[in-house]
């Protein structure tokens, strides 16, 4: 699919602040991460959501739990959905898309939400840009989880289910990971080919 990167990077002349459409300012308190073109939320932010607050300013919430099957399984924030293929990500957002009642946002998060999350983050709003004209947007709000799911179930256990932590490398799993991971690469190689032989086109 190329770089998806710089879907993030179009505001640069101090629209930094605004969502992804720049009609209005982030609803929930954002922080600064690893990731400089991307929102963060802390899990004390999130757990407010989960228990009702900031209903004054967001009507609907999306939690994406980017981490593979037996991760999620083995433990997860309480209403997230398991989407960690960028499929699953087109036919959950993109498929059938609904007008929100009000703001919607979109949360997303993997185990320390370094990689998996931030990758999954980026290919819905480019997804978005995709299938609307520019600068309208379905998904305009879009954060990561500060920590991951890591930090929010050492903090918050009482709100995932069931309460446990199953790390990614864990050694119980280590075949259904390699199953993952090598499907992942599979699905990369696919994209790759696909745009390389790609009929040209002609004016």
């Amino acid at each position: 699919m190329g770089d998806i990167s710089p879907v993030f990077k179009e505001a640069e002349d101090g629209s930094d602040d605004l969502i992804g459409d720049f009609s209005k300012s982030y609803s929930l308190p954002v922080e600064r991460g690893n990731h400089q073109d991307l929102k963060y939320i802390t899990c004390n932010t999130l757990a407010r959501l989960l228990g009702r607050g900031y209903t004054d300013v967001v009507q609907t919430y999306h939690l994406v739990d980017c981490r593979y099957p037996y991760e999620y399984a083995g433990g997860h924030i309480k209403g997230s959905q398991n989407l960690y293929r960028e499929d699953q990500i087109s036919e959950y957002f993109l498929k059938s898309p609904l007008p929100p009642l009000g703001r919607r946002v979109v949360i997303f998060h993997c185990e320390f939400s370094s990689e998996r999350a931030p990758k999954l983050c980026r290919i819905l709003r480019n997804l978005d840009r995709k299938a609307n004209l520019y600068p309208h947007l379905y998904y305009p709000e879009l954060y990561l989880l500060k920590g991951g799911y890591k930090e929010f179930y050492e903090t918050f256990k009482h709100l995932c289910e069931p309460q446990g932590y199953v790390k990614m490398v864990q050694k119980d799993f280590r075949d259904q990971l390699k199953k993952y991971q090598k499907k992942k690469n599979n699905l990369s190689g696919q994209r790759i080919r696909k745009e390389l032989f790609k009929p040209l086109t002609t004016s």
